[in-house]
């Protein structure tokens, strides 16, 4: 009898859009899909943490849906970005109490790009929070993160959906979740809409082909959403759970024969 594929789950970047990770992660849950391993990139990085270091779901989704900017926006205006990212450092480090890549209960891997040679870096040990601070550092935004002797800023630059990351840790098969794919005129109110959506668009080409390397492709329809509308987590996380359960009988298929399923 043939066992069971180790599954590897791909979380891209996408800013707000990216709450809908968590809504994917509830279906999962219901459904009994484990997850073997996890790799993300920016919010996907971020969100990836937290369900990694043993958080439940429903303590993500309620810190996601109450999040008041507030309590990360630490303006700076210096030379290299205007918001400090001091104040999400500790929380993240408060989150997932300041851990270790070894100490977690799932498998994880963070992108970031270095800044300074332009290539892919993937961290899955060491210390968790700075690795995330760094995936999630938007140029213009957040200033680089310089750790472990590199200028490093946000992995979706690079990698918008880590399949490939994912399946290096060991994954049999890809269930890729990518909340960036979807063309639309943006609505750009401010510098960091306009980031955003220059980060998106280019990680949108850069990845097109690579995230049809996965068995399974989950697409939640978030193309109303701004890449800034963090106050429309609710909405989010309702849109990766409706796209989960769109495909959740291919998942269930992938897992009794690891069928490739596009």
């Amino acid at each position: 009898m043939q066992d069971e594929p180790k599954i590897g789950l791909a979380l891209s970047s996408g800013a707000a859009r990216g709450f809908a990770h968590v809504g994917v992660l509830k279906v999962l849950e219901e459904e009994n899909i484990p997850v073997h391993y996890i790799a993300g990139s920016s919010m996907g990085a971020l969100v990836g943490a937290l369900y990694a270091v043993g958080l439940p779901l429903k303590i993500i989704e309620g810190l996601i849906v109450s999040l008041d900017r507030r309590h990360w926006l630490d303006w700076q205006f210096s030379k290299l970005g205007v918001i400090s990212g001091k104040k999400i450092e500790e929380i993240i480090k408060l989150l997932t109490k300041d851990q270790n890549f070894e100490d977690l209960k799932i498998p994880l891997a963070v992108t970031a790009t270095n800044l300074q040679t332009g290539e892919l870096v993937v961290f899955d040990r060491g210390s968790l929070a700075p690795a995330v601070r760094a995936s999630i550092s938007v140029p213009g935004i957040f200033p680089p993160v310089n750790f472990e002797g590199k200028i490093l800023v946000d992995g979706g630059v690079l990698c918008r959906v880590p399949v490939e990351e994912v399946r290096n840790m060991g994954a049999d098969a890809v269930i890729a979740v990518d909340v960036g794919l979807y063309i639309k005129e943006a609505v750009l109110n401010n510098i960091f809409d306009v980031v955003t959506q220059c980060i998106d668009i280019m990680g949108r080409e850069l990845m097109k082909f690579k995230v049809t390397e996965a068995e399974v492709l989950i697409r939640p329809e978030v193309s109303s959403i701004n890449l800034t509308d963090f106050h429309k987590a609710q909405e989010c996380i309702s849109a990766g759970e409706k796209a989960a359960r769109d495909v959740i009988l291919n998942i269930k298929t992938l897992l009794k024969g690891r069928s490739h399923i596009a």
